[in-house]
């Protein structure tokens, strides 16, 4: 199907790849193989304003720092009716994982164009009692001597996501066994709107993250209730399991001496999370009732020329002066039902890092990950026969969860039915032996004799 589309006129449809990398990013350059090998793939720079015309998806991984005119080059992509699918968290590694195990907090200059949209990304960990392993150096003490061995152990921050806790009716999520979210934030629908004091933010300066949230979701309830007919229905994709909590302080690297059963402290109060939103259009402009930033006026005009946008309200400078002519961008107010936006709680759990971790392990756990940003991918382009076709029976089954106490009664059971087994095996066989008759062999015939005679032919010569 994917050479079908590559070789077709205009079936190739563009993907726009907006990740973070340099240093101190993430990596994704297994993801953009994978998605190479099925769609054309187009670096965007968000900074510039603008996303290319011939973009049908805007995937953006990992987002740090974005300024406004990169908030503005999504807000119009998605308003001319293409879909933007963002993975972004409060919290990622910080060099890849190269040097060290180290998760920072950081901020995606997103949360106030989301907002607009209706989603909200939280700041605190999402940790959860389902969850995977992890390789985690653990020190022994053996004989006075401290000794750093690596063992495989249950890690609640990465939450294990199992098809039950899946919106099943998302063709995306058709088909998958499982996904791990690696250190997630919280991803919530709230009703859209644009908070008044997220208008100019401003994120090198931002000190208050736990309390701007909770004030710009109130503000977003009071613009939603003016305009309830644009308000369009949020579906949660991925969600925890009801044995999750969160954690604002957190540490990638446990703490066994003070939390002896998980490495961190366990939430008060346990509940469900949602890790995944989506969002269908009409969406409202988050620039609809604000200015947007300036440009020149030369380099945008080129830009829509380029794009065979109009490039009408131009005003090219008379005086012959050095300085360019800067003015607003033009801002579409509302999108059309085709687009689509995604907000994924998590960018590391399709990084780099995280697939050379899986097979390390000898695990394939990382292929659903990549294959729910395949299936994001065709779901926002409406391609649901590829998405059949490549959900179908390309993963081992996963088994059920369960809790220590049924691992331990299990291994104890295998081992009494081992000797059962054996018991058994050994009584039968005695059984056996005990009720076997010996057999009777009938007597040789002596030979020239009628058979009755017992006695050799030497003997009776003699005789």
């Amino acid at each position: 199907m994917a050479a079908l589309k590559r070789a077709g006129s205009g079936a190739l449809k563009t993907v726009g790849w907006a990740a973070s990398g340099g240093f101190g990013g993430l990596s994704f350059n297994t993801l953009r193989e994978t998605l190479e090998q099925t769609y054309h793939i187009e670096n965007v720079d968000l900074a510039s304003g603008r996303v290319p015309g011939q973009v049908d998806v805007l995937l953006v991984l990992d987002p740090r720092d974005q300024g406004e005119e990169a908030r503005y080059a999504i807000d119009q992509f998605l308003m001319r009716g293409g879909s933007a699918i963002i993975a972004t968290g409060s919290r990622a590694l910080e060099g890849g994982g190269r040097q060290r195990l180290n998760v920072s907090k950081h901020e995606s200059g997103l949360d106030a164009l989301l907002a607009s949209y209706g989603v909200r990304v939280g700041s605190e960990v999402v940790l959860d009692q389902q969850n995977a392993a992890f390789p985690i150096p653990v020190e022994r003490n053996l004989g006075g001597f401290s000794v750093r061995e690596i063992q495989m152990l249950r890690y609640p921050a990465f939450v294990d996501v199992r098809p039950e806790q899946m919106d099943r009716d998302n063709p995306a999520l058709a088909g998958l066994p499982g996904i791990v979210m690696h250190w997630p934030s919280v991803v919530e629908a709230i009703a859209p709107g644009a908070p008044e004091e997220d208008q100019e933010q401003d994120v090198e300066g931002d000190a208050e993250g736990g309390d701007s949230a909770e004030k710009a979701g109130e503000a977003v309830v009071e613009d939603s209730a003016q305009e309830p007919d644009e308000a369009t229905a949020a579906t949660v994709l991925l969600r925890s399991s009801d044995a999750a909590w969160l954690l604002e302080d957190f540490d990638a690297q446990p703490n066994f001496t003070f939390f002896p059963q998980l490495g961190w402290q366990s939430g008060e109060e346990m509940q469900s999370y949602s890790l995944a939103v989506s969002r269908v259009g009409p969406l409202a402009s988050h620039y609809r009732n604000r200015e947007a930033p300036e440009f020149d006026v030369e380099e945008r005009a080129g830009e829509a020329e380029g794009s065979g946008e109009d490039s009408d309200g131009s005003e090219e400078s008379e005086d012959g002066d050095d300085e360019p002519v800067r003015r607003h961008g033009d801002v579409i107010e509302t999108s059309p039902e085709r687009a689509r936006l995604v907000v994924l709680g998590s960018a590391s759990f399709v990084s780099d890092f995280i697939v050379d971790l899986s097979r390390q392990q000898s695990s394939d756990s990382h292929l659903a990950n990549l294959q729910l940003i395949q299936n994001l991918v065709d779901w926002c382009l409406e391609d649901i026969d590829l998405l059949k076709i490549r959900s179908r029976g390309r993963y081992a089954r996963l088994l059920a969860p369960t809790t220590p106490g049924l691992r331990q009664a299990v291994e104890w059971g295998n081992y009494g039915f081992a000797l059962v087994a054996v018991v058994a095996l050994g009584g039968a066989t005695l059984r056996r032996r005990h009720k076997a008759q010996p057999m009777v062999l009938p007597a040789r015939p002596s030979p020239g004799g009628d058979g009755g005679g017992t006695g050799s032919p030497r003997a009776e010569e003699r005789s």
